[in-house]
C-alpha cells in the first residue's frame, strides 16, 4: 500500500464502514468536490445492486467483452452445444457459487450463507441446474 499511495497521492480513499450493507453516501461521489482532479482509491466489496442504479448502461458499456473475445466465446459455445439444443432456441445460464471459505463457522456467524437449490431455481424458471458435489 505504501508504494501505491506514493504513486497515486494526492488521493481520496472511500470505503465501506461495514460489509454486507448498503451505504447510501457512497452513491453521491459525483457531488463531492474534494475528489476532483485526484485519484480515487475504493476499498470494500460494494455488493449491493443499489450502487449501480442510474449507471447500468455505462457499466454494461465498460464491462462488455471485446469483439474478438466475444466471437471466440460464441464459437466455443457453439462447439460444445448439446445436440438436443441444435433444433430450437435456448438460453445458457452460468452460475458461479462461492463456497470454499463460506463453509467456515466464522463466516456463518458473520451472516454469510451458501444459497440452497430453491434460490437458484427462482433465478430463472425453467433453468437446468447442474450441481457438483
Amino acid at each position: 500500500m505504501d508504494s501505491i499511495e506514493a504513486e497515486l497521492c494526492p488521493c481520496v480513499e472511500i470505503g465501506e464502514s461495514a460489509g454486507l450493507a448498503y451505504h447510501k453516501d457512497m452513491t453521491r461521489l459525483s457531488n463531492r468536490s474534494d475528489i476532483t482532479g485526484k485519484s480515487l482509491r475504493v476499498r470494500g466489496w460494494f455488493q449491493s445492486w443499489k450502487y449501480t442504479v442510474g449507471v447500468e448502461s455505462a457499466l454494461r458499456h465498460h464491462l462488455r467483452l471485446l469483439p474478438h473475445v466475444s466471437d471466440a466465446v460464441r464459437h466455443y459455445l457453439d462447439q460444445i452445444r448439446p445436440s438436443a439444443w441444435k433444433a430450437g432456441s435456448y438460453s445458457r445460464i452460468a452460475i458461479h457459487v462461492r463456497v470454499g471459505d463460506l463453509k467456515k463457522q466464522q463466516q456463518w456467524n458473520y451472516g454469510y450463507t451458501v444459497p440452497q437449490r430453491p434460490y437458484f431455481e427462482q433465478v430463472w424458471s425453467g433453468a437446468i441446474i447442474i450441481t457438483k458435489s
